[in-house]
């Protein structure tokens, strides 16, 4: 049931994040504050100034990097391109991640400043950018993210606008609707006013950018009908002569004399041989337009290798080794005779405190559990992080030892140091310790409605383990981890029993060989999948 919770978290984890993909005009004010107006495309947002002059391109890294997963999720990058391609700006509008590392990440000096001079399609050095101490997953995605929306083919700088529908009425009269483009091949399928697909659009742009006609490039619309043959070719936006430009629009020869010929054929075609059968009166402008309009069918038909983008790759660092020798050394503990020496297990919860708390601030948390489900596992990024929440989940569910809450959580080495070092104790009335005990039952109701609904709340607030991350922590983190750890000072892991729903969550993951009917927690864990499944529906 808990497994049936995550996959609800991944069906509907993109609900709510990151809102619309194109910029508003206040958002891209940030970057451009003369901005008047936008005109959105099917790449690029155009952003104009007064009298429609162009001052660039704004344009934002989700959906495409969606997979780009920080500490618990991914991050939304407004970037501001200039007129020839090069960012000028960068602003970070939403985060996945909690309020906190967002934060230390928009406040960073440098860090968004290091963007300036990537390129769409270039080779933007990724290793240039250093992260954010304390919100290292959270920078290194960021990182990541820009990367993955620039990478890959580049835009059209000459003709960002989406295609004009009067122009594809050209070739499909009866076109109501033109789909945007296929990431992979940039075919727009065409529908009509109830919405029957009645072809295929291909444009020259951005391929036919560089081929120039009288004044400058066109770009050429090519029709396929739904065997995929030619239908017409005609010529949407231009920065040649208008006048020329518009004999080429109007010209029925023109844009009839391929009908019915294969793509590959026309693929085929002599661009030199364009010149000898022009529109009269606009030969340049023709000639150009036909051999963008081939060149972008050889394209389609033997497209090239697609780009590789550069990310930083599967780079373990220091924080993966303190992390898993972390693991290591506390699984070595819980599977042998040295548990139940009291100067090990000491050993153990300063190191843990110290290495995997105060410093590499890698713990199981609610907010890394709820990201993840709705987004991707940050392997390449985090995989010390990554080994430690699937030891974690497995380990008891494999073995029964609740490995992780036991000898791995700082937290948790923390409560029992506190306990063991304080004289005083107190002795809980069995009706305040059952009261108590739903607590972390509670917490996780909350939790699993937060993320199925996707509502504005931080993961990271119900639970005390930002805390341990200096300037990363926020007031409800800190509150609770205070009144937990002094909670634990007189009561034994105090947190643990009556607060956490981290904990909760790995019970019901530990295997319990000596239960063999349902009880109250199976009746608990099924009302989590049908809150899950309710609200994902509504979401």
């Amino acid at each position: 049931m808990i497994g049936g919770v995550l996959l609800v978290l991944r069906l509907h984890g993109g609900a709510g994040t990151g809102g619309e993909t194109a910029p508003s005009l206040d958002q891209a004010r940030a970057l451009y504050p003369d901005a008047a107006a936008l005109r959105p495309g099917d790449d690029l947002t155009t952003v104009l100034g007064e009298d429609d002059a162009v001052l660039g391109f704004a344009v934002k890294t989700l959906p495409q990097s969606a997979r780009a997963v920080g500490y618990a999720g991914p991050s939304d990058v407004l970037l501001a391109l200039d007129t020839d391609g090069a960012v000028t700006g960068a602003r970070l509008l939403w985060s996945g991640d909690t309020p906190e590392h967002a934060a230390a990440v928009r406040n960073a000096p440098g860090f968004f400043e290091a963007f300036r001079g990537w390129r769409p399609g270039g080779e933007n050095n990724t290793a240039a950018v250093d992260a954010v101490s304390g919100a290292t997953l959270t920078s290194l995605a960021i990182v990541e993210s820009v990367a993955v929306r620039l990478g890959g083919k580049p835009p059209s700088l000459k003709f960002p606008e989406a295609v004009a529908l009067a122009d594809v009425q050209r070739i499909f009269p009866e076109a109501a609707r033109v789909d945007t483009p296929d990431p992979e091949t940039g075919a727009m399928v065409v529908h009509d006013g109830v919405g029957t697909a009645i072809g295929a659009l291909l444009r020259s742009a951005p391929h036919g950018d560089a081929i120039p006609g009288y004044q400058g490039p066109s770009d050429a619309l090519i029709g396929l009908d739904s065997e995929g043959a030619v239908s017409g070719v005609t010529l949407g936006r231009s920065w040649d002569n208008q006048r020329y430009a518009d004999y080429v629009r109007n010209d029925r020869y023109f844009r009839e004399k391929h009908r019915g010929m294969s793509l590959e054929d026309f693929a085929a075609l002599d661009p030199e041989a364009v010149w000898t059968d022009g529109v009269s009166g606009a030969t340049i402008t023709s000639a150009a337009t036909m051999q963008a309009a081939i060149h972008r069918a050889g394209i389609y038909v033997n497209p090239p290798e697609p780009a590789v983008i550069v990310t930083a790759g599967f780079q373990p660092g220091l924080r993966d080794a303190i992390t898993i020798g972390a693991l290591v050394f506390g699984c070595i503990v819980s599977f042998t005779r040295l548990r139940a020496r009291p100067a090990t297990r000491v050993a153990l919860q300063l190191y843990l405190i110290a290495a995997l708390g105060l410093w590499a601030g890698d713990m199981v948390s609610l907010a890394v559990l709820g990201g993840w489900a709705g987004g991707a596992v940050p392997l390449q990024r985090a995989p010390g992080l990554v080994a430690l929440v699937a030891a974690a989940l497995i380990i008891p569910w494999a073995t029964g030892k609740p490995v992780y809450c036991q000898h791995l959580c700082p937290h948790g080495a923390a409560q029992a140091l506190l306990f063991r070092w304080t004289p005083g104790r107190v002795q809980l009335p069995h009706r305040w310790r059952r009261a108590l005990g739903v607590a972390p039952f509670l917490v996780l109701l909350g939790g699993v409605a937060i993320a199925a609904a996707a509502l504005p709340v931080s993961l990271s607030a119900l639970e005390p383990f930002d805390a341990w991350i200096f300037g990363i922590g926020g007031a409800a983190t800190i509150t609770i981890a205070l009144v937990g750890l002094a909670a634990s000072a007189v009561i034994p892991q105090a947190y643990c029993k009556y607060g956490c729903p981290t904990g909760l969550v790995l019970e019901y993951a530990r295997r319990r060989p000596h239960e063999t009917r349902l009880n109250r927690r199976d009746a608990l864990a099924a009302a989590l999948l049908v809150l899950a499944i309710g609200l994902g529906y509504w979401s």
